[in-house]
């Protein structure tokens, strides 16, 4: 469902997946990608909302998503990452993984995948070649700043280097829920959804909390930015999305 924010009106109902949304992204032409874990993927129109096609291939729930201007990639309990051409939907390649809870675009062409076995793996994007193994703390949720910052969200907010792994702070302060989502906005900001159901604002270089902006009223917000610069929320129980 597509919601409006300011009075909560329904404006649109995307249907097709038969188990719950788990993973959104929107591609620069305002694609809209969803995951599910009836283990598909769809591609929907974003200014009509028609169902472009669906993507198979995953043989377990889709838990991540995430596209740039030619590729999409998703992460699945399959323990695989698929790189999908934007344009012809097709497969191009398939990644091996543990069980990917997280994805993110970085600088330099490359592709975060956090795992539950604790590992960061960085991969290109180009030809698809495993970059480097980082130690690192499993999460959720997994963003990378214009300055190649990296957040992981899980209890806490966790901030780390994108060159060596390190941890540089841990954000103890704003959800009182477990971290279901983090995005980075295009100004700098870092975005954070949590099972509390709000949504907290962070200076990405600095990150301070600027207190409960929205709340979603979703008890487990997905968040993404669109090219626009409005801020998706889309909830995994009830499917509705909400744009801001």
């Amino acid at each position: 469902e597509v919601r409006s924010d300011k009075d909560g009106t329904l404006l649109q109902t995307l249907r097709g997946h038969t188990a719950s949304v788990a993973a959104l992204a929107v591609g620069l032409d305002g694609t809209l990608y969803s995951g599910s874990y009836d283990d598909t993927i769809r591609v929907w129109s974003g200014e009509t909302g028609a169902r472009i096609r669906t993507l198979r291939g995953h043989r377990q729930g889709v838990d991540a998503l995430v596209v740039n201007e030619t590729h999409l990639f998703s992460g699945a309990g399959d323990g695989t990452i698929r790189a999908w051409q934007c344009s012809t939907g097709n497969c191009v390649h398939v990644f091996k993984d543990a069980r990917v809870l997280a994805l993110a675009l970085g600088n330099h062409d490359q592709l975060y995948s956090c795992t539950e076995e604790g590992e960061l793996r960085v991969w290109s994007t180009t030809d698809f070649t495993l970059l480097r193994i980082l130690d690192f703390d499993t999460g959720s949720s997994l963003a990378v700043a214009k300055n190649g910052t990296l957040f992981s969200g899980l209890r806490t907010i966790r901030v780390w280097s994108g060159t060596d792994g390190a941890l540089l702070q841990t954000l103890r302060e704003g959800h009182t829920g477990w971290v279901t989502s983090l995005v980075c906005a295009p100004n700098g900001m870092m975005f954070s959804g949590s099972c509390d159901g709000a949504i907290q604002v962070w200076l990405g270089g600095e990150p301070t909390s600027l207190g409960q902006v929205v709340s979603s009223g979703e008890k487990n917000p997905l968040l993404v930015f669109t090219r626009s610069g409005h801020l998706w929320v889309a909830d995994y129980h009830n499917s509705s999305i909400q744009i801001y």
